[in-house]
């Protein structure tokens, strides 16, 4: 079975963007944080690529949100007014887990029907967008702002 939003519930409700959020944004529009832009160009940048590049470069993101949602669950659910806790329940969900599994599953299975040019450029997205998930956590966790 291929994983879809209908397996996770949380992205079909309106209310899963924090409304502060959202004001916060609005009331302070900065640039991208430094990384940001650079994690989103290997989806954007190469339309030709396959599927298994396409799903190696997701890849990194999905697992890190799963293992760090299901990490912060094992505490317990969030508070009714935790302002990131549809996030968690969404990450840290076994459907979400499912997705993620599923993801790693298809990522093997076409690295190994994939020629060696493709399984390169699959190591190559995989690495990069690993680095680019690593940055962005980072970023966060210094509160990077653009230097000038």
């Amino acid at each position: 079975m291929v994983p879809n939003s209908r397996h996770l519930p949380h992205w079909e409700n309106p209310n899963f963007v924090n409304p502060a959020i959202l004001r916060f944004l609005a009331d302070h529009p900065t640039p991208h944080s430094p990384p940001l832009p650079a994690l989103q160009s290997p989806f954007l940048s190469s339309p030709a690529c396959t599927l298994a590049e396409l799903t190696v470069v997701a890849l990194p993101c999905a697992w890190i949100y799963c293992v760090v949602g299901q990490h912060l669950l094992r505490k317990g659910p969030p508070a009714p007014k935790h302002p990131y806790r549809e996030w968690l329940l969404l990450y840290g969900s076994p459907e979400f887990a499912e997705v993620t599994r599923w993801m790693r599953a298809l990522v093997d299975k076409e690295a190994q029907r994939a020629g060696k040019a493709e399984q390169e450029r699959m190591c190559d997205a995989f690495l990069t967008s690993s680095r680019y998930e690593w940055m962005f956590w980072d970023m966060a966790w210094r509160e990077e702002q653009w230097p000038v």
